[in-house]
């Protein structure tokens, strides 16, 4: 084989980065969350329902944090290209800054999160894929089963808020 026919050499990354990488995305969707039930809190029902996704992010968060302390250097590699965890980071913190930087209606901010979230599902599956130890495994099947969750309680209120003509 030539050197120009050769397949490139994927940028794996470690699983101790993964998770590091993983964790901060749930803590930026937290923010994210916590920001929109600031902005929507003239609604209660919307504002309680960010803010559960809020709690659920952290606890999210403080799932792996407990993983990597419990498992540290135990984990099998993942098959993850670096690039690709931190294209989800990205999409966080893309989130984020818009959200910070002009307040969204209910309906564009449901809609938002529900993109967000799905992309996270995907991301949290091919992650579950990839890992070949049981645990880790379950631990991202779990993150996306907790995404899945998230996506089907925003499609519900997104549902409900655009029946009633709320937050356009």
């Amino acid at each position: 084989m030539t050197p120009s026919s050769e397949k490139p050499t994927p940028n794996l990354i470690g699983i101790n980065r993964l998770l590091k990488i993983c964790r901060e995305i749930e803590l930026v969707n937290a923010l994210i969350y916590e920001a929109l039930a600031d902005q929507h809190r003239e609604n209660g029902t919307i504002a309680r329902i960010w803010r559960q996704a809020a709690r659920e992010e952290t606890g999210h968060a403080s799932q792996i944090d407990l993983a990597m302390r419990i498992k540290r250097g135990s984990f099998t590699g993942a098959k993850i290209e670096q690039s690709e965890a931190e294209e989800a980071l990205a999409v966080a913190k893309g989130v984020l800054a818009r959200v910070k930087e002009q307040p969204l209606k209910i309906e564009h901010a449901l809609r938002e999160a529900v993109r967000m979230e799905e992309h996270f599902v995907r991301f949290h599956a091919h992650c579950a894929c990839e890992l070949a130890e049981g645990a880790t495994r379950k631990l991202f099947e779990a993150l996306r089963a907790g995404d899945e969750a998230h996506v089907a309680a925003l499609e519900h209120a997104l549902e409900v808020v655009t029946q009633l003509g709320i937050g356009r």
